[in-house]
């Protein structure tokens, strides 16, 4: 850990990192994916993390830290893609749940959309949520750098696998979803007395799009207009009671 610490403060170094400054030009994004895995995961399996730059101005190094739960998962190995002049630091720690990974070119600017490493997760337990988070505070936190040495750093995403695999069938049984696939009215109606109190949806990569946590029922029913809160696609949406009963559902948005 010491040398991976002196590599990445060395790429500080030697790219000029401005990381207190309050300011940044936010011109390179990170989007991160799960292209090998749908929900509900498996104990055993493994799956693939992806983490592509989307550069709309020119940048020179990238400096990688992220936290899981490693006793929900574990990391096998993390390979770089885009081959930069100097890999400064390839570090995973399933003791922590962390992940340090830091790279860049000295002479010459990188752009344009590019895919920078893949991770390797196993699943050894599916009992809780899943989720893989950037680490952006500190010296070592996920940044872009420019030639100038500013932090270009824009959007990033976190990828998070929800415990699917625990629903209660009574509860799911009692929910009515109509129509389905949806035009822009999503209904949702129960034939039980139950108050759904939680509603997340998310991407079938395991991104979550969107949530409401403060949901108000009318005579069991509930009516969302997803016309600006979804594209068209296939989601997974978990229903939580305020009692703990959990669902999930496979709804198509068909604007």
């Amino acid at each position: 850990m010491k040398k991976i610490t002196k590599n990445l403060k060395s790429l500080l170094i030697l790219f000029g990192f401005i990381l207190s400054t309050a300011t940044s030009i936010a011109q390179v994004d990170l989007i991160a994916s799960v292209n090998d895995a749908t929900p509900p995961l498996s104990n055993g399996q493994n799956f693939t993390y992806v983490l592509v730059a989307d550069a709309s101005q020119n940048y020179r190094g990238i400096q990688v830290t992220l936290n899981y739960d490693p006793a929900l998962i574990q990391a096998v190995s993390l390979t770089p893609i885009y081959n930069f002049q100097a890999e400064l630091a390839n570090d995973i720690n399933n003791t922590t749940g962390e992940i340090q990974y830091s790279g860049g070119d000295f002479s010459g600017n990188i752009n344009g959309t590019e895919t920078i490493l893949e991770i390797v997760f196993n699943v050894i337990n599916n009992s809780s949520t899943i989720s893989i988070d950037h680490i952006f505070t500190g010296a070592l936190g996920t940044a872009v750098s420019n030639a100038a040495g500013q932090n270009v750093l824009g959007s990033t995403n976190s990828i998070v696998f929800e415990t699917l695999n625990i629903t209660n069938e009574d509860f799911k049984n009692s929910i009515s979803l109509y129509p389905n696939p949806v035009k822009d009215i999503l209904n949702i109606k129960t034939s039980i007395n139950a108050t759904i109190n939680d509603i997340r949806f998310y991407s079938l990569d395991g991104k979550l799009v969107f949530y409401n946590e403060d949901i108000k029922m009318l005579d069991n029913h509930l009516s969302i207009d997803t016309t600006n809160i979804l594209t068209n696609g296939v989601y997974l949406m978990s229903l939580t009671t305020n009692s703990g009963k959990k669902a999930t559902y496979k709804v198509v948005i068909e604007h």
